[in-house]
């Protein structure tokens, strides 16, 4: 039989949904601006966002496909560059933007 710490156990129900809230507000405000501030996650992000690559729409399934899309798209970006807006830093600006 377990120690009775509280008089019943809707403390401890809310003692636990607490403490279960507090970890993933630790997670979300401390540990992953941590992660995101790390050089080996920025490079990646910069990396993806050179070829405008939204990373947050995504699917897990594509993850392993990715060097060859990024392959492909820099060869099409080299033969069509005009077709591109802004994939990268060599890309043409818009029709819109070369009026001004």
């Amino acid at each position: 039989m377990r120690p009775q710490l509280f008089r019943n156990n809707t403390w401890d129900r809310r003692l636990g949904l607490a403490l279960g809230a507090a970890a993933i507000t630790w997670v979300w405000l401390v540990a992953l601006p941590w992660l995101g501030g790390r050089p080996e996650l920025r490079e990646d992000l910069r990396w993806r966002a050179a070829r405008g690559i939204n990373a947050g729409a995504m699917y897990y399934t594509e993850l392993e496909a990715m060097p060859d899309i990024a392959a492909h798209l820099d060869e099409l970006h080299e033969r069509h560059a005009e077709a591109f807006w802004r994939v990268s830093e060599r890309s043409p600006e818009p029709p819109a933007e070369r009026a001004r």
